[in-house]
């Protein structure tokens, strides 16, 4: 004979996770605002090269997304085209070192390729 407890955990459980079409609804929402937000990110980061400065950086693409910087280095990231792909948040990187106010070093590829599932639980734990 089956308890009360047994028959409701399983049920209670279920309720308390988020459908496909719930995931699917946020990946899709997060992607359209940061479509707009980054619009034109990409065509910004073809024109920061290995000595562009420091401001000039700042006017093109706006504020870092993410930075680790040191006393000598900063560390710059940027994300930009974000899509979904094959059930997947897909998000490239743009990474600049820069040194003395000045681009040193450009770094661009894909920087997020994650089901959508595992995008959603990150966001909500």
């Amino acid at each position: 004979m089956k308890t009360l407890p047994s028959i409701l955990i399983p049920i209670l459980l279920m309720g308390c996770s988020p459908s496909q079409s719930t995931m699917q609804n946020f990946a899709d929402e997060y992607v359209k605002e940061r479509q707009v937000k980054w619009h034109d990110r990409t065509e910004q980061a073809a024109a920061i090269v290995a000595g562009t400065q420091e401001g000039d950086v700042l006017k093109a693409l706006g504020k870092p997304d993410s930075t680790s910087d040191s006393p000598t280095t900063k560390n710059w990231l940027y994300w930009s085209d974000p899509s979904i792909k094959g059930g997947q948040v897909c998000m490239n990187t743009l990474i600049l070192k820069i040194e003395g106010g000045v681009v040193v070093e450009r770094r661009q590829g894909e920087g997020l390729r994650q089901d959508i599932a595992d995008f959603y639980h990150g966001k909500h734990p």
